[in-house]
């Protein structure tokens, strides 16, 4: 879903699978934890948001798009996980480092554009956790989809 090509990303999973065979998949939902810290962040620094919208993984109509007539059915099944970590600040100083566009948005901005950034994270996800020890555990939406390729 985080595909900077994510057109041809989907193409590929049609061209590695066999005709009848399935393509699994799980996306972060838009209306999700996930979905909302990247709201955020794309409204900070739009040039972070990369090529596409990766949140259209986790949208039935979004996977339709980009699967299209190749696909002969597509059965979906909203869930949700809990995502955790030792503290809040932990979770997201993994998210500045290791997801691509909150990454890149922390380096575009200048330092008061990064301090309003993560404070609005920070007060998102203190919104969703549910731990009460100090430690960080929220739920988060996604998308499960078996797609079948067409025959």
């Amino acid at each position: 879903m985080f595909a900077p090509d994510q057109q041809r990303a989907a193409d590929e999973l049609l061209r590695v699978c066999r005709p009848g065979g399935r393509i699994g998949l799980a996306n972060w939902t838009p209306d999700g934890l996930v979905g909302a810290s990247l709201a955020i962040v794309r409204r900070h620094a739009p040039a972070a948001a990369g090529l596409g919208e990766p949140l259209n993984w986790g949208r039935r109509s979004g996977l339709r798009r980009l699967l299209g007539d190749r696909i002969d059915t597509l059965c979906t099944r909203r869930l949700t996980t809990d995502v955790c970590a030792p503290s809040t600040a932990a979770f997201l100083a993994t998210a500045r480092t290791c997801q691509g566009s909150t990454r890149l948005a922390f380096k575009l901005l200048d330092e008061p554009s990064r301090t309003h950034l993560q404070h609005e994270l920070a007060t998102l996800h203190e919104q969703h956790n549910h731990a009460r020890d100090g430690t960080f555990a929220a739920a988060a939406g996604y998308l499960q989809a078996v797609a079948v390729r067409a025959t």
